[in-house]
Formats: structure tokens, sequence, C-alpha cells
């Protein structure tokens, strides 16, 4: 019936009819589809990535340089003599270790005493802790430098990674403290040409720069300022890798200086200022 009422219609107006009913159809099927797919799923793509929170990655490398920064400390406290590590130390056969201290390098117009070189007394406001120093249930804060500090924290971290502990002696030591060591060096030796064999005269320590520290291994106690420390992991460790740290050997053996072989005796030598501080102690250094 409707379809031959339809067909009673002109052809144009048929062809109205027909096109609203599809744009009704397609209305009709958009609202459907709509109505079926959850809230969540109609958030455009731009709209997500403008609420997405950026990612920053951080790619770059961990490395022993990234350690705690160390803090500068107003004053130096200053262990008893009888604490001091190497105090004690009166090895029978020193004078194979040592050449003749007749003061030649004084002789050349470099000053010395007993050939040991003068040097001045670290900047106080660059005197920082670098660690411990604990043996048998004593223990102590040990100080350097600021350069040369942050280089001993890298070096230790890296030595320990391949099992080796080092572990800081004596570090910074002032003019005043030297004085009190090798007043007590005198008393044992008899004079200060023989307690000069085994401790610098005050002024003329590399001790008092900040840029010079004696290291130990941890796991050889008895070894502490000895000439047995040649023989420890530590020291071959140093040997072969101290370099890359800006550390060298102060005393090697037959330094043209004539002080005595001190394996464990280590100076910084990593910034400029550190070495013009030893420029004639590294002329001196090594063999003739």
């Amino acid at each position: 019936m409707l379809t031959k009422l339809f067909h009673r219609f002109p052809k144009p107006y048929r062809l109205l009819v027909i096109g609203i009913a599809s744009a009704l159809c397609a209305i009709a099927i958009g609202v459907i589809t709509l109505s079926l797919i959850p809230p969540s799923e109609t958030v455009t793509s731009a709209t997500q990535d403008a609420e997405r929170p950026e990612v920053v990655i951080d790619q770059a490398e961990p490395s022993t340089a990234d350690l705690t920064t160390i803090a500068p400390v107003p004053d130096v406290p200053e262990p008893p003599i009888s604490a001091e590590a190497g105090a004690d130390a009166t090895p029978e056969n020193i004078d194979q270790y040592a050449e003749p201290y007749d003061d030649v390098i004084s002789s050349e117009g470099v000053p010395s005493r007993f050939k040991h070189l003068a040097y001045a007394e670290a900047d106080p406001s660059r005197i920082v802790p670098v660690g411990k120093f604990i043996r048998e249930g004593y223990e102590r804060d040990e100080f350097l430098d600021a350069d040369a500090a942050q280089a001993f924290v890298n070096m230790k971290a890296a030595a320990s990674a391949e099992g080796i502990q080092l572990i800081p002696v004596p570090g910074f030591r002032t003019v005043a403290r030297q004085q009190e060591l090798f007043a007590s060096q005198v008393e044992k030796q008899g004079s200060e040409s023989e307690a000069a064999k085994l401790s610098a005269p005050p002024g003329h320590s590399e001790h008092h720069t900040g840029y010079a520290i004696d290291i130990g291994d941890a796991t050889a106690p008895g070894t502490d300022i000895k000439y047995e420390f040649e023989y420890t992991p530590a020291y071959s460790w140093l040997q072969a890798n101290a370099g890359t740290y800006g550390f060298e050997l102060s005393f090697p053996r037959g330094n043209q200086q004539g002080v005595s072989f001190e394996p464990w005796h280590w100076r910084f030598v990593g910034t400029s200022h550190a070495q013009e501080t030893f420029y004639f102690g590294r002329a001196f250094s090594a063999s003739p």
C-alpha cells in the first residue's frame, strides 16, 4: 500500500524522501554506536598526549666521581703523639733505605734541612676530611686538601671494587704537630740528624701541604708506616693505579733527595698548584 502511494509522487519528491530517510538512518546508527562505546575510549589521541606527563630519563653513567662532596671543616683536631701511627717507628736497617744526609740540596740553592725540602702549611679553609684511620678500637679523622681528598676518595673506591682496602694513615699535618713528632724522634734517636731519617723536621714535611698522605692496607695492620708495606696487595695496586688518580710515590728507592724509601708515602700532583708545590721534590725524586 505504502509502496504504491510512494510511486505516485513525482520522481524529484521520491529522491528527496530517500535522501532524508538515508540521513536519518545514518544519524540513528551513529547514536547507537556511540552509546555502545565506553566513555574512556572516546578520548582523542591528542587529548591523551596532552595529559600524559613527560618522562625525562637521565642516561648519565655513574662513576666514582659522583661520590658525596666532602665539606670543609674549620678546625683540624690533633691526635696525641702516642696514638700517631708511625710515631714509634724505629727500623733497625734504616740506613739501607736512605742516602747520607749531607744537605747537598741546600748547597745547590734549594731550601732543605737534612735533605727534607721546606714546605708552607696549607690554607686551613681548603683542608677537608678524607676518611678515618681505624685500628684495634682506635680511630681518628684524617684530612687533605680538597682536591687531593676527592682524588683519594675516588682512588679508594676504585681499589675497593678490586678487593683492595686502602686506608688513610697520616694525611695533613700542621707545622706545630710536626714539631711535636720530630722532638719525640730526637729524644728517641739522640740527634736531629738521626731523627730526620724517620721524621721530617718541622716546616719540611710534605704533609704540611695537604697534598701528601701515608696509605695503609686495611688487611695488613702490621705494615702501617713500615717497609713491609711494600709487600702488601695495597702497595702493588698503588704502583699500578695511583697515577690514574694523580698520586705518585714521593720517595722511591735511590731518590736524589736522599730521603729513605717510603712505600707508604704518596703525594698528590693532579693539579697545577700541587705540581708547583712539589716542583723541586719531583726534580729530585728520581734515581741519579
